[in-house]
Formats: C-alpha cells, structure tokens, sequence
C-alpha cells in the first residue's frame, strides 16, 4: 500500500537489516590491501566474497555485505558486512 493511502494512525518501522544498514553496523571486515595479487584477481576475489553472502542470505536475510567501501590507494577494498 503506497504511503499516501495508509491510515493516519499508522506507524512505519524498519526491518532489522535495514536497520543494521542505515545503522552502518557491522559483525565483521573484511579488509584487502594494495597487493599484485589483488591487482590480478580483484573481480575474482570481491565475486567469492559475494558467493558467501548468497547462502547466508538464504538462512538469515540480515546476514548480507552492507557497504562495500572503497578507500585509500587506488588498488585497495575495505568491504564491511
């Protein structure tokens, strides 16, 4: 139902991911650092982490990669989930 229609008296929440989302709150970091095997395999190594999100997505949808984060030197991820 579009936000419009919605009774007067009814209250919106936020589900827990997109809490932890706007929360930026993460369980984990994942950290990879300028290195000529990540210049190499860059793709292939943010696809595997993608591939472990999938199935813990499955189980629990608040289990997911919330930011993908990308600092510092050219080369270099920082990835938060």
């Amino acid at each position: 139902m579009p936000v419009a229609q919605m009774p007067p008296n009814t209250r919106m929440v936020l589900c827990p991911a997109c809490q932890k989302i706007r929360d930026r709150y993460a369980e984990g970091h994942v950290t990879l650092r300028a290195s000529p095997l990540l210049n190499t395999h860059k793709d292939e190594i943010l696809q595997l982490i993608r591939n472990e999100e999938e199935p813990a997505k499955r189980v629990n949808p608040i289990e997911r990669i919330i930011r993908d984060h990308r600092v510092g030197r050219r080369d270099g991820c920082d990835h938060d989930e």
